[in-house]
């Protein structure tokens, strides 16, 4: 009997896509929750003609069977319904369109409703879920009682009374990209029961793809709405997914209606209040806010033994990244680097090593820039780790590199990398790209060594000169976890979004 293999519905979309029958027999779909599955009878069906034998499972280990029959009814179902459910959120969006734009004062905060509404699931790491974690806690450091309503349970934040999960629903239009997330919006509004009864000060929102249910709750209670924007999803489907929405024109219109009518939106980066002052949003309203980091968390006195003898790591120098392996981490670059520097400097092998935490589109570039330097035996991929692991392997390297490139298409670097303020809290040497807010935050041969984004040859001789510069190292960490603690940590963060706000 054939064991089943193990993949992920991405696999099967992107086969999908490529219009080719997906090319194993026996499969286990693993997914992180069963019931919100985008695309589910699709993928069965695809299957199905595929002559594949499947079943699903999620991360708490719920199984589930289908048949071609109930398949085929649901997605020739969701296609009938795909109109009725599109006007139906078309007619709330072009309500809100017709709605006077007020903006609501504040003096006295002590609640906020933050609500996210995001549609990813099962998320364990990376920089949303820093920033979540950091925001939510930040504003409970700031004695602010903040009661989160969230579409999926979320690392670091505890499940109380505080806590409200709101599954989506994926019963309706489930197999029509795009449109579980717009109707979200109907169901959060039936699920008004389920909020805290106190009118809260503000209502704070993480904006996310098609959601406008934090501009419905800003006129419902007539209170400020934050809406905490961090890049506009049409340009991001287009410009890096290489596709535009299946539903461009509403979902560019749901964005323009929470910019406009945000009281305050918060960005992490220069550059995005730019975009925004750019589409006609007021700059009064806009308050550019770098991301943070918890000092006490990310620490120099964490031991990083176990992590270290794991991979083999004793005696040897350790140049790490940790992080999402995207079009703009330059992961590939910085694993170039390394393998120029052994070629430059054979005697270093078995000396030094490269530690690459995290997963994503550029893994294969990755893996090839590996095979060409020959350098398998010197390059650890770890994988994704769980958040609460990452502070462990940081605390395993000697030194950390964040060698961002430009986006695709020459637009300017909009993000705040957690990784970043996290990387400068652990007092560790860093190397980092010149690049937007990168630049500003950190300062040359002071709390890191900067190289221009891309360059491979100045990638490679920062590398060596950390390598050979003990003392550059100890100066730069000190520098850097100072700088962390007394401009960058999360209660700061959201203490200047709550001065902000008052200001208004």
């Amino acid at each position: 009997m054939i064991t089943p293999e193990i993949v992920t519905d991405k696999e099967i979309l992107a086969c999908f896509l490529k219009k080719k029958f997906f090319p194993k027999k026996n499969i286990i779909i693993h997914v992180p929750n069963l019931n919100t599955v985008a695309l589910h009878s699709l993928i069965e069906c695809f299957l199905f003609i595929s002559g594949v034998q499947f079943s699903w499972k999620d991360s708490s280990h719920r199984t589930k069977n289908s048949s071609t029959t109930t398949a085929i009814q649901t997605l020739i179902g969701d296609v009938f319904d795909w109109l009725g459910q599109f006007n139906q959120v078309s007619l709330q969006v072009n309500a809100l369109l017709q709605q006077p734009i007020e903006y609501f004062s504040i003096q006295e905060i002590d609640s906020c409703l933050f609500l996210r509404t995001d549609h990813w699931f099962g998320v364990k790491g990376g920089g949303s879920v820093s920033h979540l974690q950091g925001d939510i806690t930040g504003f409970r450091m700031n004695n602010i009682t903040t009661n989160v309503i969230s579409s999926d349970y979320l690392v670091g934040v505890p499940i109380d009374e505080n806590f409200t999960l709101i599954e989506p629903k994926y019963t309706i239009c489930g197999n029509v990209p795009e449109m579980p997330d717009l109707l979200y919006n109907l169901q959060l509004q039936q699920s008004l029961s389920l909020l805290p009864k106190q009118k809260p000060s503000f209502i704070y929102q993480r904006y996310s793809l098609g959601n406008f249910f934090g501009l419905y709750l800003k006129y419902k209670y007539n209170v400020p709405f934050v809406c905490e924007y961090n890049g506009s999803f049409v340009w991001i489907a287009e410009k890096w997914n290489g596709r535009k929405l299946l539903h461009n024109s509403l979902m560019h219109s749901i964005e323009m209606l929470n910019l406009h009518h945000a009281d305050v939106i918060v960005v992490v980066s220069e550059v995005l209040k730019e975009e925004l002052i750019s589409r006609g949003i007021g700059a009064e309203r806009i308050f550019v806010n770098p991301n943070g980091v918890h000092p006490h968390i990310y620490s120099p006195d964490i031991d990083a033994s176990k992590i270290r003898t794991q991979y083999f790591l004793e005696n040897k120098f350790v140049y790490g990244f940790l992080g999402t392996f995207g079009p703009w981490h330059g992961t590939e670059v910085l694993t170039e680097a390394f393998g120029k520097l052994l070629q430059q400097k054979p005697e270093l092998r078995g000396k030094i090593a490269l530690l690459l935490v995290g997963d994503g589109k550029t893994m294969q570039l990755v893996q090839q820039v590996i095979e060409q330097y020959s350098i398998q035996d010197s390059v650890i991929l770890s994988g994704l780790v769980p958040q609460e692991q990452g502070p462990f392997y940081l605390a395993a390297c000697d030194v950390l590199v964040s060698p961002n490139i430009n986006n695709p298409d020459n637009s300017k670097f909009f993000c705040s990398p957690i990784k970043l303020f996290e990387y400068m809290s652990m007092s560790k040497p860093i190397i980092a790209s010149d690049l937007e807010q990168l630049g500003e935050i950190l300062q040359h041969k002071e709390t890191a060594l900067l190289t221009e984004p891309g360059n491979v040859e100045q990638l490679t001789d920062s590398l060596f000169t950390l390598y050979t510069n003990k003392e550059l190292r100890d100066t730069m960490a000190v520098t850097a976890r100072k700088e962390a603690i007394e401009k960058h940590t999360w209660k700061m963060h959201t203490q200047k979004t709550l001065d902000f706000l008052k200001s208004l």
